[in-house]
């Protein structure tokens, strides 16, 4: 069994239960003037503390701030990854995991108009072993590119593009996986329906690609403004489907989000399962 089909396998049985470069990309200069506020710290609020979802080691996303609400620390999945995050000039500069056996660190580096241009993710003895390319059309993401090192160059790892409502809220999104170390290639499409009209909290963890791969936060980017009433997943390997309905509070952030996930493919055609999530606020 691959090492991707074994990663979704893990991840499916927890949680059901219930530019092509050779060369280290080197940093742009800072801004002159102040830092787009686009690209300011992560802070809007209200402060999300927790992501807890059952049957899944939690919680499973943690968040810390600074007494401005300046994110300062995340963590995920109890502690298995643990980061702190620095700043240069008001904008996310390093995240730096801080775990025993794990010390990685992802290197932002911004383009003239202040927008995240690229990651560097190095080892704690500063190889560059993966890094990624982001792509605007105007203020919206519109593709991420990661290449993987393979001793000897770079090659593509996976890449992701994007398309948009009107309003902002991601529509569709492609994930491309390449044929590189123990990855196979695959090709599947997330679409993303129904949204609400309250405010989204945990858009940024729909890139996070695999359980053992770092999280990617990257500031001034939306993926979803709203919360999605439904996502369909298609493509090679499972296939699924889930229908979210929300609780939310007087801030009009989601509380708790339970999803009724039906397999659309397979042996499994058909069959149900609930998961969720259960948000807390500062």
């Amino acid at each position: 069994m691959n090492r991707r089909l074994i990663l979704l396998v893990i991840t499916l049985a927890c949680a059901f239960a219930n530019c092509k470069k050779d060369k280290y990309i080197a940093p742009l200069p800072p801004p002159s003037g102040p830092v787009n506020p686009q690209n300011a710290p992560l802070s809007d609020k209200p402060l999300l503390k927790d992501i807890v979802t059952p049957h899944l080691p939690n919680p499973y996303y943690h968040f810390e701030y600074d007494t401005a609400g300046v994110m300062i620390k995340a963590d995920f999945a109890s502690d298995f990854f643990m980061y702190n995050l620095v700043y240069d000039q008001g904008r996310l500069s390093e995240v730096q995991n801080n775990t025993f056996v794990n010390r990685d660190k992802m290197k932002y580096i911004y383009d003239s108009d202040g927008k995240v241009a690229a990651v560097n993710y190095a080892h704690e003895d500063k190889r560059v072993f993966r890094r990624c390319f982001l792509t605007f059309d105007a203020t919206r993401l519109q593709k991420i590119e990661w290449e993987l090192w393979d001793s000897i160059h770079f090659v593509p790892e996976r890449t992701l593009t994007f398309t948009y409502q009107q309003d902002g809220n991601i529509t569709e999104m492609n994930d491309q996986r390449f044929a590189v170390g123990n990855q196979t290639a695959a090709v599947t499409i997330d679409r993303y329906e129904g949204y609400d009209d309250k405010i989204n909290k945990d858009g940024f963890s729909i890139i996070k690609p695999d359980f053992f791969d770092h999280v990617l936060l990257l500031p001034g980017v939306t993926f979803q403004k709203n919360n999605p009433g439904k996502i369909t997943h298609t493509g090679d390997g499972v296939n699924y489907t889930v229908g979210y309905t929300y609780t939310y509070n007087n801030n009009n952030v989601p509380t708790n989000r339970t999803g009724d996930f039906v397999y659309t493919n397979g042996n499994e055609a058909g069959r149900h399962f609930v998961v969720g999530e259960n948000y807390t606020y500062y």
